[in-house]
């Protein structure tokens, strides 16, 4: 599946799934679990440049990916782009964790006999 976000009038993909949860976690070093006052910033735009790229690659497979991360005086960075769509993508990512069928689970979700609850995304 593969969603729409639209920044600055135009329409682009972005799948939220294995390979972006993988990146993700690459480059934190660490999942979706938000910190107690749920302000981890960091976790949105990386899951996002991700979740981009992946839809890109599945949309537009011969075209250059247009985003880029960690550049803020660049349009097309992420903080930018998170600044612009933020409501938008927040909606859109629970739609990627369930079939229709099934409540979206709770992002970081205490686990029976598992760590201490983390907050779920907004």
């Amino acid at each position: 599946m593969v969603k729409f976000v639209n920044y600055n009038g135009v329409d682009y993909p972005i799948r939220v799934s294995y390979y972006a949860l993988k990146k993700l976690k690459e480059k934190l070093g660490r999942g979706l679990s938000i910190t107690d006052d749920g302000t981890d910033y960091a976790v949105y735009e990386t899951l996002l440049y991700y979740a981009l790229e992946k839809g890109h690659k599945l949309t537009y497979p011969d075209e250059p990916f247009p985003f880029v991360i960690g550049k803020p005086d660049n349009p097309m960075d992420m903080e930018n782009v998170m600044d612009s769509i933020y409501t938008e993508f927040m909606k859109i990512v629970p739609q990627f964790f369930t079939d229709g069928n099934v409540e979206a689970p709770e992002l970081g979700e205490k686990k029976e006999g598992g760590e201490d609850e983390k907050k779920q995304i907004p």
